[in-house]
């Protein structure tokens, strides 16, 4: 593998990947988007900063401190440090590390002040995990630069926004579904939020094949504390009774995150129903952590977690450089895998 490969699936050229890779500050937050996408398709690890052609990047020393914080915000430290978030910190902490820069993280519940103090000192611009957006971050974080991962992508967003497509991931799961030749479809899982547009697309792209979809869900799938967050089993086992109990029985089955999967596979399994024999299933994120678990392994929508950390990193150092440009939003198309090989899209 090598970034001609990348150049070719990206569009561009193999200057054009150097100069990502390098983080030369000439290149379009879009064709850089364009290069990590088609990195993260390709499975390409860049080489380390020191094994590559060319000049070397140093340190970057244009920055007053060279720290980058990491802001969690209002989530549950058990989703923080879920695989999926945790793919997402990884490609941060990658993408900052060849750069010779600084993370710092903290974790702060929604009672903490967000403050110069609880960001361990100055920084020169944060990344920002946080459930929703807050006029107390918005006050605090004013005059750094910031951009925020995952999550709802809102045009009116106050600061840059790198997620992943999440109006594509439902149409996924009911395409592999239909050329599977399914025609009797169910989703399991969340009914609103962000999660809950993932079966809305799959629900709508079914309808217009005239497949029939039933939808399992209950706003109670998630026991969350102070300490915690983790699936209600006791709901689950409700749903999986409901989605057997109906006549003719579903065949395939759209689950909108592993973490459901996991406890969806168990449930099946106590009544004898074999998940990818009696009922196939997709599932999404690709926490390959809960998935290593599962035999067989579902089909799996991908929404390549650790590019969009290094997305935001390549967005906040542009953001350092253009700090009167227009707000952005950019997504990262998701990939459809299953038995570790990536299916065609249509």
């Amino acid at each position: 593998m090598s970034i001609v490969e990348v150049a070719k699936r990206a569009g561009v050229s193999t200057a054009t990947v150097s100069f990502v890779i390098n983080n030369k500050p000439h290149v379009s937050p879009e064709t850089a988007h364009a290069v990590w996408k088609a990195i993260a398709e390709l499975g390409y690890t860049p080489p380390p900063p020191g094994n590559r052609r060319g000049p070397r990047p140093g340190k970057v020393t244009i920055r007053r401190t060279n720290r980058i914080a990491l802001l969690a915000w209002g989530l549950h430290r058990s989703v923080l440090y879920s695989p999926v978030y945790m793919d997402v910190l990884h490609g941060v902490e990658s993408a900052l590390n060849e750069r010779g820069l600084t993370m710092v993280l903290h974790h702060l519940s929604p009672q903490q002040q967000i403050t110069s103090e609880s960001l361990g000192g100055k920084v020169d611009g944060a990344v920002l995990f946080t459930p929703e957006e807050n006029t107390a971050i918005k006050r605090a974080l004013r005059i750094i630069p910031c951009v925020r991962v995952m999550g709802a992508v809102e045009e009116d967003n106050w600061c840059d926004h790198v997620s992943y497509n999440n109006d594509m991931i439902g149409g996924f799961a009911a395409r592999l579904l239909l050329e599977h030749g399914h025609r009797n479809c169910a989703y399991l899982g969340d009914g609103d939020g962000v999660v809950g547009t993932r079966g809305f697309a799959f629900q709508e792209t079914l309808n217009e094949k005239q497949v029939t979809v039933t939808m399992f869900g209950s706003p109670n799938l998630f026991i969350k504390t102070a300490d915690f967050h983790q699936v209600n089993q006791d709901i689950i086992r409700i749903l999986v009774d409901r989605l057997l109990a109906c006549s003719p029985r579903p065949t395939g089955l759209f689950v909108p995150t592993d973490m459901l999967t996991a406890s969806v596979y168990l449930q099946l399994l106590e009544r004898g129903v074999r998940p990818g024999v009696d009922i196939e299933i997709v599932s999404c994120n690709n926490e390959r952590a809960i998935l290593a678990g599962l035999h067989p392994q579902p089909a799996v929508i991908d929404i390549h977690a650790e590019a969009i950390g290094r997305q935001a990193v390549e967005q906040l150092l542009w953001r350092l450089e253009h700090r009167n440009h227009p707000r952005m939003n950019i997504v990262i198309d998701p990939a459809l895998l299953a038995n570790d090989t990536a299916l065609p899209q249509q």
